[in-house]
């Protein structure tokens, strides 16, 4: 039996010419392109929950990216938290992943960017990009959340009495100033009232050694997490510096 067959002519289209996107005004540059790309290829190999370094050389536009901690060192009271922050430069267009990671989890921790200082010593947090290109660290220093000195080894003491209001912030519970002899913590500010005024009081301990030598007042916040230095000197001499009617300024 003879069955018809159609053949239909072959289907043809006319070839029309790729259109141009543009690329987005942020991406015009071949360093922004490379970290793009280096984002995206980090992203596919952790996709599994696994990690491979990735020991090709760098090209010339990545090297020309740099970042670092906004804090070389710092100061921190037990107990406190601060989020750490750093910068790139140039800056770019989109914000990369930075892991923050600790040395020592005992001293201090880290979650995500936030610092929590646990206990009093030293150590450094370390900070990461996700390409794995970029890092810096931070030397962290954690300080007593207690500025008290006990007299019991020191026979000799100096006091001064100060207005309260330092920098514009009064001495208190979040506001803490000591006095130093060299690096060494010797005297705790409290604040007091009398006859309806406040003044501040610091008794400096020290031994005989200490005279002559210079104290150093620094202040703490503990809202700004600042330990930042006063300019203003005493002498350690055994005497007391200023009265409760001519209260020094301590700046």
């Amino acid at each position: 039996m003879k069955h018809d067959v159609n053949i239909q002519e072959p289907f043809h289209t006319t070839a029309q010419p790729r259109r141009a996107w543009p690329l987005p005004a942020w991406l015009n540059t071949k360093a922004h392109i490379h970290v793009l790309l280096a984002v995206l290829a980090m992203m596919l190999t952790t996709a599994c929950g696994d990690y491979f370094e990735v020991e090709e050389e760098l090209p010339e536009e990545i090297g020309q990216i740099t970042f670092s901690i906004d804090k070389t060192s710092l100061q921190i009271m037990k107990g406190d938290t601060l989020h750490m922050t750093g910068t790139f430069k140039p800056g770019l267009p989109f914000e990369p992943g930075v892991y923050w990671t600790s040395r020592n989890k005992s001293v201090v921790t880290m979650n995500g960017d936030l610092l929590k200082a646990i206990e009093v010593g030293e150590t450094y947090v370390d900070a990461l990009t996700v390409t794995q290109l970029l890092r810096d660290s931070c030397r962290v220093k954690v300080i007593p959340d207690n500025w008290v000195v006990k007299p019991a080894h020191y026979p000799f003491s100096t006091v001064v009495y100060f207005n309260p209001v330092v920098g514009g912030t009064e001495v208190s519970e979040t506001f803490y100033l000591g006095a130093f002899i060299g690096d060494e913590l010797r005297g705790g500010a409290v604040v007091r009232q009398q006859h309806g005024v406040k003044y501040g009081v610091v008794r400096v301990y020290g031994d005989a050694a200490d005279y002559g030598k210079d104290i150093v007042f620094y202040t703490y916040s503990r809202k700004t997490v600042t330990l930042a230095p006063l300019t203003t000197r005493v002498k350690f001499d055994g005497e007391a510096h200023g009265t409760l009617s001519s209260l020094m300024e301590l700046r």
